[in-house]
């Protein structure tokens, strides 16, 4: 029996620092989401995308994330 994993929805994060704890130091990183990307968008597309919003933001980022939720789904053989 094949599974096949169908990507339907795609959230963009983005991480970034929001300031330091008083008592460690260490930074505290928060993620923002953008969701309504369309499944099908390449990873290039999403990276140039965050990198472009990365800019603009206050706060320096650490990373992006590329989130997809998939139905597996029985396939017929």
């Amino acid at each position: 029996m094949a599974i096949e994993n169908v990507v339907i929805k795609t959230k963009l994060k983005i991480e970034y620092t929001d300031g330091y704890n008083e008592k460690t130091g260490e930074e505290i990183i928060k993620t923002r989401d953008y969701g309504n990307i369309k499944a099908s968008a390449k990873n290039e597309d999403l990276y140039d995308v965050a990198h472009a919003m990365s800019s603009v933001m206050a706060a320096p980022t650490h990373g992006y994330l590329r989130c997809d939720e998939s139905e597996l789904l029985k396939g017929d053989e």
